[in-house]
């Protein structure tokens, strides 16, 4: 995984096993993070966008700004709502059920993400 991080790589590679190891004990197939320290923490960027961790398989890096971002798995998107989309492109299984930042993020945007989903409960 790369995304041109500050942090070295095993750092971060670490940190996304530890996360689907709890996604793992959950009943989430995918998390999504927008606010800046879990952005950091997943890619080792602070972006405006989203990062998609599936419980298997690499992350995918939604990025709005800056512009030149580059690495794998990055897509730009211009809004939420395109995330799901450019998921089933990829060939990924959209979620059932999918981790939010609930304690976080506005609960319009919330809201805004769970629609974006089709499937998620």
């Amino acid at each position: 995984m790369t995304i041109h991080a500050q942090l070295p790589v095993d750092i971060l590679n670490a940190r996304i096993a530890k996360i689907q190891s709890l996604l793992a004990n959950t009943q989430a197939q995918a998390m999504l993070v927008s606010t800046n320290a879990n952005l950091y923490y997943t890619s080792g960027r602070v972006f405006s966008g989203y990062a998609y961790i599936p419980v298997q398989g690499q992350p995918q890096y939604f990025v709005r700004r800056p512009v030149g971002l580059t690495g794998d798995n990055v897509h730009y998107i211009g809004k939420p709502e395109q995330i799901a989309d450019r998921l089933s492109q990829l060939g990924v299984e959209l979620p059932a059920n999918l981790g939010l930042e609930l304690d976080l993020v506005a609960a319009s945007m919330a809201d805004r993400l769970m629609r974006a989903f089709p499937n998620v409960t």
